[in-house]
């Protein structure tokens, strides 16, 4: 689905001050306009890669988790352990970007249509002129 992002940074995750501080996003759904937080590492390189801005409109996808271990801490703040979690991966592609994506090669090239030839004509032209430039320059360094 397409999104409106409405904001981005860094918080204390889920917005709670005990917790540490996370990359979300808040999006919009273009529908029902209903506004929906999301929480992630990559947030911020992939905000960054596709310039987005508060009101660009979006596609937004979790392209799967990464296994990450994460310190337990006990009620005093002392590691006892490790926690195995995981970390969503997210991918952005800003719409607004898109009519600067390349264009597909075409299926099919007329070399014997009129622009070809015309093209052809010209290359052959220039590179004429450049082999005649390029014996000028080699006889003058002959004579020295």
């Amino acid at each position: 689905g397409l999104y409106e992002v409405v904001k981005f940074g860094r918080a204390s995750y889920r917005f709670n001050p005990k917790n540490g501080d996370q990359n979300y996003i808040t999006l919009r759904t273009l529908k029902n306009k209903r506004e929906v937080t999301y929480w992630g590492v990559n947030l911020a390189e992939e905000i960054e890669r596709e310039q987005i801005k508060p009101g660009s409109v979006i596609s937004f996808k979790k392209e799967g988790a990464t296994a990450v271990k994460v310190p337990k801490l006990d009620r005093q703040g002392k590691q006892v352990g490790w926690t195995e979690t995981h970390r969503n991966n997210w991918r952005i592609e800003n719409q607004g970007q898109m009519g600067i994506k390349t264009k597909p090669f075409p299926k099919e090239i007329k070399l014997d249509s009129p622009e070809q030839l015309m093209k052809h004509k010209r290359s052959m032209m220039v590179f004429k002129q450049s082999k005649a430039a390029m014996l000028a320059l080699k006889e003058q360094l002959k004579k020295g």
